[in-house]
């Protein structure tokens, strides 16, 4: 038998989910850049001839929440690129322990081979009578 042993329990992550939960993060994101710009368009045509302190004040307060709104979307992606890296970690680590139990049955398997060899030809030596 090996002198090591592998981990011989499978990754536990329910890839399906993590997907589910990347791609409606990209999904919000994709909605509140559409919405902001929306937003932005419409104030743009709404403001066209609409000068003074209201105006500014608008600007101010119109730039602050497209801001916010085109950060959270950032934040948003950000987070379904790191579930999607999470997924992909975990996939490498499942393949990992695959190969090392592979590796552990091929190692105990030519063990096992070595020995029969080694019996057999102990048998073979012994006289016959």
């Amino acid at each position: 038998m090996p002198n090591w042993q592998p981990n011989w329990q499978d990754v536990r992550w329910d890839w399906a989910a993590a997907d589910r939960a990347a791609t409606e993060l990209t999904r919000a994101a994709d909605d509140l850049d559409r919405t902001s710009s929306a937003r932005n368009q419409a104030a743009d045509r709404a403001t066209a001839d609409w000068f003074g302190a209201y105006r500014a004040q608008f600007d101010g307060q119109l730039s602050a929440t497209l801001g916010m709104g085109w950060h959270l979307a950032g934040l948003l992606r950000e987070a379904a690129v790191r579930v999607r890296q999470a997924s992909f970690r975990a996939s490498e680590e499942q393949l990992s322990r695959v190969r090392a139990r592979q590796r552990w049955h091929d190692e105990k398997a030519a063990e096992d081979a070595a020995k029969a060899r080694a019996r057999a030809s102990a048998a073979a030596a012994q006289p016959h009578p």
